[in-house]
Parts: structure tokens; C-alpha cells; sequence
């Protein structure tokens, strides 16, 4: 159980907010992000220390398949400018953020759990002490072929977001790839596997 009396100031280590960390779950559209952060939060329902973060994005609720905040375009970019978000960016001509609750459940030694982005990636590492990156993909034929699948993209935007694909995100000290090839059982065990790795490395440094 995390400790609910630190608060993110006194969580505070070489200016970088500690004692639990974020995890970051980064890779191209079509590697299946979603579905393998939805089956590790389905096994480990009940693990007190684990925050699934539910991200504020400006798009209407029905719309995708995340489970999200909606709000608007100026909401959100007041919350950003308030400091009231814990990490945001722009990315397919909408607003995305983490709640500022992912910082107090950090400083109380808890571990975030965040679908991200690869450009936020160098902004967590300057903000948390710990921070695991977990980089989701799988080959290019397969990301177009699942894209295609799912039906919710043009082929333009198919072809630009495999183009996105290609993207790196340069260098981070934690970082674990998957590639997501395999059975959603495989991919899960890997995923989880990853983040209980990290937690047994924060528990060594406290």
C-alpha cells in the first residue's frame, strides 16, 4: 500500500519527484498498447500500489476505444498552464495530459501506469526519479494490416501514422521493447513481467 502522508514536495530527490515511479507505454498505433495494458490491469485488479492512469484528451468520450476524460481544447490547455496536469502533448491535431493525481500517487511510493507518448519521454525523465519505459511494437506489415483491421483510420491517415512508426525516441536508461507478435497471453506476461521487474528495483532503492 503506498504511503498516503508523503506529499510530491517531500517525495522531492535531486529536484525529481521519488519514492514510486511512472511507467510509460509508448510504441506505434496498431502495436497493441491498449490491449496489453488492459490485460495486466484485468491480473492484477486489486494491487493496491498500481495506478491505471485515465488520461484527459480532447476528443468526445464515445469516440475510440480508451476509456478517457473528455474535455475541451481550452480546458485543457488552461489545466496546462496551471500546472494542473502531470505531463501533457499534442499528437493527431488533439490534446492529451496525465491528471495531476499520478504525481501524489508517485510521492506516496505507488507506480503509475501511463498509455504515453515517445515525445513526453525525455520531459518524465527530468520530472521522476524512476521511470520505466515499455515500448510496444511489431513490424511494419503487421501494424498496416491490424490498422486496416480495426477500420478506424483513413489510408491516408494509415500511411501516416506507419510512417510515425519509424520514429526513435533516442536514449533512456529503462527501457524494456516488446514485440508484440504473439498470443495476447504472451504479450500480457512480458508486459507484466517488465513492471514487476521495475517495482522490485524501487523497493532495493528505499
Amino acid at each position: 500500500m503506498p504511503d498516503q502522508s508523503l506529499t510530491a514536495t517531500q517525495a522531492q530527490v535531486d529536484g525529481r519527484l521519488g519514492h514510486g515511479g511512472l511507467v510509460i507505454v509508448v510504441g506505434p498505433s496498431g502495436a497493441g498498447k491498449d490491449s496489453l495494458i488492459e490485460g495486466y490491469k484485468a491480473k492484477a485488479a486489486g494491487h493496491s500500489m498500481l495506478m491505471f492512469v485515465r488520461r484527459l484528451i480532447t476528443r468526445p468520450a464515445e469516440a475510440g476505444h480508451e476509456d478517457h476524460e473528455a474535455i475541451s481544447y481550452t480546458e485543457l490547455e488552461k489545466k496546462i498552464e496551471n500546472g494542473d496536469v502531470a505531463l501533457s502533448w499534442g499528437a493527431h491535431n488533439l490534446l492529451y495530459a496525465l491528471p495531476k493525481s499520478v504525481d501524489s500517487h508517485i510521492a506516496s511510493g505507488g507506480v503509475a501506469i501511463a498509455n504515453g507518448s515517445r515525445r513526453i519521454i525525455p520531459h518524465a525523465l527530468a520530472k521522476y526519479q524512476h521511470t520505466l519505459v515499455i515500448h510496444i511494437t511489431a513490424p511494419v506489415e503487421v501494424l498496416a494490416h491490424r490498422l486496416a483491421q480495426r477500420g478506424r483510420e483513413t489510408e491516408e491517415d494509415i500511411a501516416n501514422r506507419l510512417r510515425r512508426a519509424e520514429m526513435t525516441f533516442g536514449s533512456a536508461p529503462n527501457v524494456t521493447t516488446i514485440e508484440n507478435v504473439s498470443s495476447l497471453d504472451v504479450g500480457v506476461a512480458l508486459f507484466e513481467q517488465a513492471i514487476e521487474t521495475f517495482i522490485k528495483g524501487l523497493s532495493q532503492d528505499r
